[in-house]
């Protein structure tokens, strides 16, 4: 069979990845990334997915897809230098989360090399890319289908699907990510799983990267929490978090108190 090759960002491989998955049930998939946060997160794993119209508006994300594994997936770091540095940011947000669930060590890496991936250091470029990539096929590897532990991989991501929902906000998904893990990190806190030492440092490095960690503007907290409703991880309408447990280790959880949940939204900029 002819394969579809999925050369772009992530919403082209999401989208591509569908298209290959649905058309004639099943052809083979390609993904050539060509931005950071499709290198080294949205091309692995074989998730496929488009975003659909919340009832009541808004944006879904990803509501409507399948697990379809690509055959291949090419990774040549040189098409960065086609990228702005705003989307190369973004890409940056999915390296952190990497290192707040499986990579401690990573966050220092990140830290003293800010400087090297903006200016497209290949070497440096290289090794992040490789460090990334070999921790989330590990855990895709081990739950292919999410039944529990890939599911720490959307750290950040329950809260960054509702922010992304307010298209006005005008924000690229990974600086939603990049304030989504600020508001896991406020239900760390708060529910005493991680300490305020730890976020400190995460948040710092988010800041140092160029990252947001709070809203640009005030949203109604009403209109995240009604997103949140529809995120696919959301078990009878209650939202199923992934929570910082210090650096390099996290948690599922489904009983996050309501309050706690409200609070790390009005942390970030909620009103």
């Amino acid at each position: 069979d002819s394969p579809v090759v999925a050369l772009g960002g992530g919403i082209i491989g999401d989208t591509a990845g569908f298209a290959a998955a649905t058309f004639q049930r099943g052809l083979p998939l390609v993904h050539v990334p060509t931005t950071l946060l499709a290198m080294v997160d949205a091309s692995i794993g074989g998730k496929t997915g488009v975003n659909f119209t919340l009832p009541g508006g808004g944006l879904g994300k990803n509501l409507i897809g399948a697990f379809w594994q690509p055959r291949a997936v090419l990774i040549d770091p040189m098409v960065l230098g086609t990228l702005g540095e705003r989307d190369l940011r973004c890409g940056l947000a999915e390296c952190v989360k990497t290192a707040i669930i499986a990579d401690a060590p990573l966050l220092e890496y990140l830290s003293d090399r800010v400087s090297e991936i903006l200016a497209l250091d290949t070497s440096t470029l290289v090794d992040l890319i490789e460090r990334c990539v070999r921790i989330k096929v590990a855990i895709v590897c081990a739950d292919e289908r999410e039944t529990g532990r890939r599911a720490l991989l959307n750290l950040g991501h329950t809260f960054a699907h509702a922010i992304e929902a307010q298209q006005h906000l005008g924000l690229r998904h990974g600086e939603a990510v990049s304030i989504g893990l600020a508001a896991a990190m406020e239900c760390g806190v708060r529910t005493d799983r991680m300490n305020d030492a730890d976020r400190g440092r995460v948040t710092r490095l988010l800041e140092k990267i160029g990252l947001p960690v709070a809203l640009p503007q005030p949203v109604p907290l009403g209109d995240l929490t009604h997103a949140m409703q529809f995120d696919k991880k959301a078990v009878g309408g209650k939202a199923r978090l992934i929570i910082p447990e210090g650096l390099g280790v996290a948690s599922i959880r489904d009983d996050v108190p309501e309050e706690v949940v409200n609070a790390a939204w009005v942390s970030v900029g909620a009103v």
